[in-house]
């Protein structure tokens, strides 16, 4: 197996389930409120994030030399049916709201420390076989307590860096069907400015990453 197809398995991977809850081509696996924590390794990429896809897709991964080794917690509370009467009749009513809280060693290209906290929205887990998958997304904010000297970008003030910008996670979970105690996640891990509003543009970071989680 080649770069090629790990990347095209990633990218389906990261895409599929939502694609395959939307459908609703199985029936969702009901998952309670929980608490989960988890340890991820994660490698940069010279890419910005709309063009994230397509590299994917055709195995062409610019690869950086920044990497990190990280702690992640995260709470799943009510779902959004729960929450609003408006979405309980519709697809929606299963998707649960959380939260996940991150900390993050840089090694490579910068050697900085990292914590982020975002909100995260959670589809239900679609059973496939032996095994299931569910989508989680997430925004919020990051914080880097050193120079983050790897994110500069073309529009960058000189000897400036951004410390604290927008954090989006998109994370795929895989785990077995019967048993929700442990899960391999493919992860996301987006920091940047967004389009100027927090840190200019082209300011900011993707990383590819892998992890287990373990609910509590």
């Amino acid at each position: 197996m080649n770069i090629r197809h790990i990347a095209a398995f990633a990218l389906a991977c990261l895409l599929l389930p939502g694609a395959a809850n939307a459908a609703e081509a199985q029936t969702p696996v009901a998952s309670p409120p929980a608490t989960s924590i988890g340890l991820a390794f994660g490698r940069g990429l010279d890419v910005n994030l709309p063009n994230l896809p397509g590299k994917l897709a055709s195995g062409d991964l610019p690869w950086d030399d920044s990497r990190f080794v990280g702690l992640y917690a995260s709470r799943e509370g009510r779902t959004l049916g729960q929450a609003s009467a408006l979405l309980d009749r519709t697809w929606f009513r299963n998707v649960r709201q959380g939260f996940t809280g991150s900390l993050l060693k840089h090694s490579g290209l910068q050697t900085n420390w990292e914590a982020g906290v975002a909100y995260t929205l959670a589809t239900p887990a679609l059973r496939l076989g032996p095994v299931a998958t569910s989508l989680k997304v997430g925004g919020g904010y990051s914080y880097a307590f050193s120079r983050p000297s790897y994110e500069d970008g073309p529009f960058a003030e000189p000897d400036r860096r951004y410390r604290g910008q927008f954090l989006l996670l998109v994370e795929n979970h895989w785990r077995l069907a019967d048993s929700d105690k442990w899960s391999v996640v493919l992860r996301v891990h987006h920091r940047s400015g967004v389009y100027g509003l927090v840190a200019p543009r082209n300011v900011g970071s993707n990383f590819l990453a892998v992890g287990v989680e373990r609910r509590l």
